[in-house]
């Protein structure tokens, strides 16, 4: 998995200290009882982008699979889904304005 910087974040995760800690256990597979979220880009055409918790991305598979590239964080998944949101938005808004 590879880690895009930047690194889009909301909630604690805009603080960088957090950030490297919750990343860091990320890396090393240490799963959490409230684990925060990650979004990736997506790996299928029709999707926009990928939610994925921070426990799956501790699995070996997308630890070691340099396809998934993590580009925001989240501390739940309503922040997520949130930070989507406003991905989405702001995309809409650079292609109209590309026009």
């Amino acid at each position: 998995m590879t880690i895009r910087k930047p690194l889009f974040c909301i909630g604690r995760m805009d603080n960088p200290k957090y950030r490297r800690r919750v990343l860091k256990k990320m890396r090393r597979g240490k799963r959490s009882l409230f684990p925060p979220f990650g979004i990736m880009l997506p790996q299928n055409r029709g999707d926009f982008l990928e939610i994925i918790d921070f426990n799956e991305l501790g699995k070996d598979f997308y630890r070691k699979n340099d396809d998934y590239v993590m580009i925001g964080a989240a501390e739940t998944r309503s922040d997520a889904v949130s930070l989507v949101a406003a991905l989405y938005l702001a995309k809409e808004k650079a292609d109209k304005g590309g026009e």
